[in-house]
């Protein structure tokens, strides 16, 4: 929660816009970026938060004591393939992958000199036994 509030703050201190490219061509993929631009605005760019869920979720991957090494290592590969992605779609810049790495890590950072996990105590603990 740290982190997304990080990221309002920079959307409404540091509103970004993009303007992208003409899609040419009518065949399927033309047609993917063209529905992937009507459905994402170009605007509120940096950090990304698509880069940002990705990082979180690998993140999580990695502190889990139960995501086993294979599941780690899948999770990086996704978090890797959807920062490659959100570039050559052209809906990101490199530097909107960096804010949204650096923002999940330093809501982190915060969170643990915070305590912020502590508002976690009051609710049950509900165990969940997965496969592994």
């Amino acid at each position: 929660m740290i982190g997304k509030l990080i990221c309002a703050a920079v959307f409404i201190a540091l509103p970004t816009v993009m303007v992208r490219p003409e899609v040419v061509g009518d065949g399927l993929f033309s047609r993917l970026v063209r529905l992937v631009y009507y459905l994402d605005a170009p605007d509120n760019l940096f950090p990304s938060l698509h880069c940002y869920e990705s990082w979180f979720c690998f993140r999580c991957a990695l502190r889990s004591g139960i995501t086993g090494r294979r599941r780690k290592i899948a999770s990086f590969i996704f978090t890797l393939a959807v920062f490659a992605s959100v570039v050559l779609v052209k809906q990101h810049r490199i530097v909107d992958i960096i804010g949204g790495i650096s923002i999940v890590e330093i809501g982190l950072f915060l969170s643990k000199k915070l305590g912020a996990g502590r508002i976690f105590e009051k609710f049950p603990t509900i165990k969940i036994n997965l496969p592994r």
